[in-house]
Formats: C-alpha cells, structure tokens, sequence
C-alpha cells in the first residue's frame, strides 16, 4: 500500500530518526536507554514498511534485526554492551534490513572514535584541568567525563543509524 512519497518519505524519516536522538541524548546523560524507545522504533518499522514508497523485503530486515539481536544478547551476556544498547541496536537493525553491514561498520566506526575522544577528554580533564583547580574534589563532572567510565554506546548506534538513513531501502523509491 504505497502513499505519496512526498508524504511517507518525511514521516518514516521522523518516526526513525527521533527515538535515535532521543537514545542518543538519554544515554549520554544517563547511561540508559529507555525500553519505550526501542520498542518505539521497533514497532514503527512495521507501519513503515506498509506505507514505504517501494517494496520491502520483510525476511531481510526480521532476519538483520533478530541476528542483531542474537550477537547483542551474547555481547550483553559476556559484560561488553548493555541490555539498553542491545534492543536499540536489533530495533535499528530491523529497519536496516540489508543495510545491516554498513550500520555494523558504522557503530564500530562511530564507537571507537567516541571511545577514543572520550579517553583523551577525561585524561585531559583529570591531568591538566582538574589538577589546576584549588579544590578538584568540589568539581561534579557529568559521569561521561568521569575517567574509568564506560562509553555510552547508544551513541553509536544512533549515529550510525542516523548515518545509513539516506540509503535505507524503506525511504527509497
């Protein structure tokens, strides 16, 4: 049931791109990323897909979301990622579809550069800012910048689903 993709285009970009800047923003503040979210996304795609502007292959995109899903809950398992990065992860995964090898590249890329910029930020904020301070102890950081914490991946993921956007096959005609 396609409608005007002048219509379903901007929706489906809405109802896609919104709970990732919203995870995204959570989890920098918070190191969570609310269930609602996921399950917003996730259960967006299935509306999208029937008003999407051209076919969609659903296994494609049920089978990146649940391998996404398998991988995540393995990583959750082993202490790397979330239970939070994971659902948000599958939910983005989903509507990747055969996207899902340039949204894993993604996240990995997006990752490792906020892994490594949050490294050399809390190294210069705990060896040359803080030092200088008469009394360091009084300063509150935001838990981001607190050295030997985690990184919160949820940013990844939503920069790297925010990135494959533009080419995924359900805002393509």
């Amino acid at each position: 049931m396609a409608l005007d993709p002048q219509i379903t285009v901007p929706f489906l970009t809405a109802a896609y791109g919104a709970p990732l800047v919203v995870a995204a923003l959570w989890d920098l503040r918070t190191y969570r990323i609310p269930n609602l979210l996921s399950a917003l996304l996730a259960l967006g795609f299935v509306p999208a897909a029937l008003l999407a502007p051209g076919p969609v292959d659903w296994s494609l995109h049920l089978v990146a979301g649940a391998g996404v899903f398998v991988i995540g809950a393995f990583s959750f398992a082993l202490g790397w990622m979330g239970a939070g990065d994971v659902k948000l992860g599958a939910a983005v995964a989903l509507w990747a579809g055969p996207m899902m090898p340039e949204l894993l590249l993604g996240m990995a890329l997006v990752g490792g550069g906020l892994a490594l910029a949050l490294l050399v930020v809390r190294r210069v904020l705990a060896g040359v800012l803080l030092a200088a301070l008469p009394h360091p102890e009084r300063v509150a950081l935001p838990r981001v910048l607190i050295p030997g914490e985690g990184v919160p991946f949820g940013i990844a993921i939503a920069g790297a689903g925010l990135y494959v956007a533009p080419r995924l096959p359900l805002f393509l005609t």
